[in-house]
């Protein structure tokens, strides 16, 4: 008798890297984690030790594998200090070989999600840089390093390196710092390998990890509680998910005018509506705009690819008779609130009530509270809003 799983999915994976992604048969772990819910992971391994992006991006193999098939994803692990290194050395030696490696990969498939692995700090930092040698301060400089490579490339990355930090902190859990590396204080344990198939699987396959049964020979003590910590990693991380497209675009008036000139300056995609806030929009895309009042507006641009993915530019437009318009853009927020844009309602994540809801001006506006974490905005004008939570403040547009 068979069962057929309804959710099932299969990923096909390219991993291109070093020694950090061939350890402890990492990959096959990730396999193992799909398998144990009913998912495929097809995936190819290109990760000889001490390779770098540099190397890899000059070797014809590489080319050959990115050309195999189509692949969900391909991921990029750099050398593990060279994003740490100061930034003119990161910047000449890994910077331009990242990009000519994602380029290929979209030759090959415009849908494919380049994915950066971001490694972690050594465990004592590295010595020869006074800006590296903790844990702490290198793992920063890593962390900044590969957001700065997602960005750039309109790309994904996941942060390894917050997992190691969540179990560095004081109290400590099942598993402690130190079990994470092996004696040369660089190459992770079985156990931080496992951490890390676990963050790339939730990542992948859009699934936690925690009650997942593969325990990759570890006692359950130790596997839930790598489990919890990569699924809050990933969590705590998810704007470097929305990089891809990366939705951007400039402004330009005179002083003293209400026509507005929008320029599309995305990566990866196109510009396909644009909300002016002023209860007009457009799907041209490089629009020109004619307010009919001087004042502040919640612009919205919104992105999508061939691929069907998406992503959001809101900022905050001031129009304004005797001095050139005024753009303030809107920092990215981690806060977890969907749909975003909405037409209807907002929800927020478990844990994180919704407080208030002001409109550009920072005038509170009504709402009907659904629950604790939902409420209605159906009523409410078309523009940009910030949502006040428990956990902070995140903006939002309304359609």
């Amino acid at each position: 008798m068979s069962c057929t799983l309804m959710a099932q999915q299969t990923k096909k994976v390219l991993f291109i890297g070093n020694s950090y992604t061939a350890q402890n048969n990492m990959t096959s772990m990730i396999d193992s984690l799909a398998t144990s819910e009913g998912n495929t992971l097809i995936y190819e391994v290109l990760a000889p030790g001490g390779e770098t992006l540099k190397s890899h991006a000059a070797s014809s193999l590489t080319y050959a594998k990115i050309r195999e098939q189509k692949w969900d994803y391909v991921v990029l692990q750099e050398q593990s200090q060279i994003p740490s290194f100061p930034w003119s050395q990161f910047n000449s030696d890994c910077v331009p070989f990242a990009k000519q490696l994602v380029d290929s990969i979209r030759r090959n498939n415009e849908c494919t999600i380049p994915l950066f692995f971001g490694t972690w700090g050594r465990e004592n930092g590295d010595s020869q840089w006074d800006s590296t040698n903790t844990f702490l301060k290198m793992n920063t400089r890593l962390y900044n390093s590969y957001q700065y490579l997602a960005k750039q490339n309109a790309a994904h990355f996941i942060a390894v390196g917050m997992a190691y930090d969540a179990i560095k902190e004081p109290g400590g859990g099942a598993v402690s710092f130190d079990e994470l590396y092996e004696p040369d204080e660089s190459h992770p344990t079985k156990e931080a390998s496992y951490l890390i198939a676990c963050m790339f699987y939730q990542k992948m396959f859009a699934k936690k990890n925690k009650y997942n049964l593969y325990t990759a020979g570890l006692a359950t003590f130790y596997s839930d509680y790598l489990q919890q910590i990569a699924d809050l990693a990933i969590n705590n991380n998810k704007n470097n998910s929305t990089f891809f497209p990366k939705a951007d675009f400039s402004v330009e008036n005179s002083t003293g005018s209400k026509n507005v000139i929008f320029t599309d300056k995305t990566i990866g995609g196109v510009a396909y509506l644009w909300d002016f806030g002023d209860n007009n929009s457009s799907a041209q895309k490089n629009p020109v705009h004619t307010y009919d009042t001087f004042g502040i507006y919640g612009i919205g641009q919104y992105v999508k690819n061939a691929c069907n993915f998406y992503d959001t530019s809101l900022l905050v437009l001031r129009v304004f008779g005797q001095q050139t318009t005024h753009v303030v853009e809107v920092e990215e927020n981690e806060l977890n609130i969907f749909p975003n844009p909405s037409y209807q309602i907002l929800n927020s994540n478990i844990d994180n009530p919704i407080v208030s809801l002001t409109n550009v001006e920072g005038k509170n506006v009504d709402f009907i509270r659904l629950s604790e974490t939902s409420i209605s905005i159906e009523k409410l004008p078309n523009g940009l809003y910030f949502v006040q939570t428990k956990n902070g403040i995140a903006r939002i547009m309304k359609l």
